[in-house]
């Protein structure tokens, strides 16, 4: 069923500030900014899914828009309105901030209106500070399907439509383009990888709502966990990784995370000739925080440091080329690996070290 007919459905042309909040990476801020724009891996991907662009703004609205609703939060007399997406059964990811109390503690007083204007109240059944969503558990939603998931992550260039409420009975859309893919959010040592940025925003109420793909399929759950690089657009976090996090926060109220404990540095071919290391892939150890399970393996921490193109590098630790057979070639590849594990997991981390190749053996934990 379409929600689209009942509704006055605002078109909003490109051109708003989106509400956001910085992160401070913990990667090589250079190799970090080059692989946010993701143009290669991007390249790759689209020749594979040629299709991204077919449909229509009216599909993407016809399709998309019945899975999200208005999530508002009455506290002290004062109404905060907002916008969600029905992710699993009764399940639906919002705006951290949204149903966030200045203390900190998930709101009371949440309500969340479908698009036929049944109201329902809501409870928070978590808040993730590292994604930037909540979880807010509904029972008896009469019309709201979970909404389609895209199998495809957003490529660059691609078309995507935002889709949210401007206040609890004004559904609206905006049309854009994906612009740069590949940013990560991290904190304490955890990343979430993945985050992309899209031409599309809807300002701070369109928070939690979807970036739907052209045939109404969500690509990414709009998040202010990260500020846009580019002015005035719209930060997704995959549409994958939002649905692990607001199921496992529908379960056990928070996201369990396996954590490693290391920092690294991408490695590029004058870095290689420099190093005059026996590998053009993976990526330098540079530094073990202490307590953490690396701590705990015999990595080999680096010994000094070298300046290369005006940039700090470490040497005499090891290079890291796989992690529990997953190829590492960038930082984010070790974050994107550890997102599939969970904390306890024995893992396998195939080193380089001077000529030699070597395992070394980790139990993840859970930070």
């Amino acid at each position: 069923m379409s929600l689209v007919k009942p509704h006055r459905l605002l078109l909003l042309a490109p051109a708003a500030l989106v509400l956001a909040f910085g992160v401070a990476g913990c990667g090589d801020s250079t190799d970090d900014a080059k692989q946010t724009t993701g143009t290669t891996s991007a390249a790759a991907r689209a020749a594979d899914v040629p299709d991204l662009a077919s449909g229509t703004h009216e599909q993407a609205v016809s399709v998309g828009l019945p899975s999200v609703v208005a999530v508002s939060v009455s506290t002290g007399g004062e109404t905060r309105n907002g916008t969600g997406t029905l992710l699993a059964s009764g399940l639906v990811a919002t705006d951290a901030a949204l149903v966030t109390t200045a203390a900190g503690a998930p709101a009371a007083g949440v309500t969340v209106r479908e698009g036929n204007g049944e109201e329902h109240a809501g409870v928070v059944d978590g808040i993730d500070a590292l994604s930037g969503l909540a979880a807010v558990r509904v029972r008896d939603l009469s019309a709201v399907p979970v909404a389609k998931t895209a199998k495809e992550p957003a490529v660059l260039g691609q078309p995507v439509v935002a889709l949210g409420f401007l206040s609890s009975r004004r559904p609206a859309m905006r049309p854009g383009t994906v612009l740069t893919t590949g940013r990560a959010a991290r904190g304490e040592g955890l990343a979430e990888v993945g985050l992309f940025e899209a031409s599309a925003p809807l300002g701070a109420q369109g928070l939690g709502g979807p970036l739907v793909n052209l045939q109404g399929q969500v690509v990414g759950i709009s998040t202010r966990r990260l500020e846009a690089m580019s002015p005035g657009a719209a930060v997704g976090l995959p549409v994958a990784s939002a649905v692990r996090i607001v199921k496992a926060l529908g379960e056990a109220g928070r996201v369990r995370r396996a954590y490693l404990g290391i920092e690294t540095v991408g490695l590029s071919p004058t870095r290689v000739k420099e190093l005059d290391l026996t590998t053009s892939t993976g990526v330098l150890l540079r530094a073990i925080a202490p307590g953490s399970p690396a701590a705990f393996s015999t990595l080999r921490p680096p010994t000094g440091t070298t300046s290369i193109g005006g940039r700090s590098i470490p040497t005499g630790g090891d290079v890291i080329v796989q992690l529990d057979g997953k190829q590492i070639t960038e930082p984010e590849d070790i974050d994107a690996a550890l997102a599939t594990m969970q904390p306890g997991k024995r893992v396998t981390m195939k080193v380089i070290r001077g000529q030699e190749s070597v395992d070394v053996k980790a139990t993840l934990n859970e930070r």
